[in-house]
């Protein structure tokens, strides 16, 4: 399994020192568990499982304290199964895992750039040591949670039975979080606690049954850098307090094209409590109770819908006749994939959130950035990141 990193154009991936094999019956000298692979193991190296007979899982703890070595799924669409906690050091990678119960843990500390890629977490979590930074792609945690330092969470499904689907601890350098394209079913849904990093929260579907987004941040430098954009916030619970809380002491924030469906009443359906914002506009509210507040900001202008009839199917997607459909900033950095003005809600923009509901195994493109707005005597940087076998 590679990572591959495109810049215009594919480049090649890293180069390996040496593929070790893990086969339940140490068929034609291969290890037969995980943690005896490590064992053995250089930085650098790669590890492919093979999956157990039966679907058994392998009953261990790996934990990798040497930087860069990869964990791979060694058949491509299958994953292997590990009973147990997955720990990962500086630069590794571990990709189609699936943990029937424990964690995958990001152990590596500061800048530590561990990715988990096309893993299942059945029974567990999976978290991030002090000031790691962690990528976490396509990935599914079926009971548990999602909580690293900074870095990246996309594409992946979260059903939380307690607590915070998706958490962002505090984080002490001037680095950004992506929080894009996640299906996310929790009591609440993604929280931002910040000092000094920023973040771009976009194309997330959340189902709630009392927060949806929650930000907090005490970031001292101007400008904006803080984009929550195109979410869909779907809230069911007989108790809800907030779909979206903002608590920001100094930064600009930019907040729209946000679709927020309640079926009972929330304290606020979006508050605010902020000193600066860079924008609050085309933001969707279909629900009882009070909309929008906002303690220290402008008032809303006329973009922001506080009586909306747009309503969802059960995968987030508008249904037809929902005021929403072109109902988002028709600004040109804002275009749907189709190129038609924004739906308000996480299916807008260019990181629509069918961008990432494609097969959770197998080769694919993880997440691509591209300029929003081109101009012709500019150059044009493309950036994408993928796996493949």
């Amino acid at each position: 399994m590679k990572i591959l990193t495109i810049i215009g154009v594919f480049l090649c991936s890293m180069t390996h020192a040496a593929d070790l094999i893990v086969e339940e019956t140490g068929f034609d000298g291969a290890y037969t568990t995980i943690s005896a692979a490590i064992s053995a193991a250089s930085s650098g190296d790669r590890i492919l499982v093979f999956p157990k007979a039966g679907g058994a899982a392998y009953v261990e703890n790996p934990t990798i304290t040497l930087s860069n070595v990869q964990l791979l799924n060694a058949v491509e669409g299958l994953r292997f199964k590990v009973q147990g906690t997955i720990s990962l050091g500086i630069g590794c990678i571990v990709i189609g895992a699936e943990v029937v119960s424990g964690n995958i843990t990001d152990a590596g500390g500061l800048n530590s750039n561990t990715r988990i890629i096309n893993c299942k977490i059945v029974s567990g979590n999976i978290t991030a040591s002090n000031y790691s930074k962690t990528w976490v792609d396509n990935d599914s945690v079926i009971s548990g949670t999602i909580s690293i330092w900074y870095g990246r969470i996309s594409g992946c499904y979260i059903v939380a039975t307690s607590g915070t689907g998706i958490s962002l601890n505090t984080i002490t350098y001037a680095d950004s979080s992506v929080i894009v394209g996640n299906h996310i079913i929790a009591m609440n849904g993604i929280s931002f606690m910040g000092s000094f990093g920023y973040f771009d929260i976009s194309n997330n579907f959340i189902e709630t049954t009392k927060d949806g987004i929650f930000i907090s941040t005490s970031n001292w430098v101007t400008g904006p850098r803080f984009y929550c954009e195109n979410n869909t916030i779907k809230a069911t619970g007989s108790t809800l307090e907030f779909g979206i809380r903002v608590n920001n002491a100094s930064s600009t924030i930019n907040l729209r094209n946000t679709l927020i469906i309640a079926s009972n009443s929330f304290t606020y359906a979006a508050y605010f409590c902020a000193w600066g914002f860079d924008a609050f506009r085309y933001n969707y509210y279909n629900g009882p109770g009070t909309a929008f507040s906002l303690s220290t900001i402008p008032t809303p202008d006329n973009t922001n819908i506080a009586a909306s009839n747009s309503t969802i199917n059960a995968d987030g997607t508008l249904v037809a006749g929902s005021d929403a459909i072109n109902g988002g900033d028709p600004g040109a950095q804002y275009l749907d994939l189709d190129l038609t003005r924004n739906d308000a809600g996480c299916y807008g923009g260019s990181y629509s959130l069918s961008n990432f509901t494609t097969s959770e195994t197998g080769a694919r493109v993880l997440f691509m950035k591209a300029p929003r707005t081109l101009f012709s005597t500019h150059p044009i940087i493309i950036s994408g990141e993928g796996v493949d076998k």
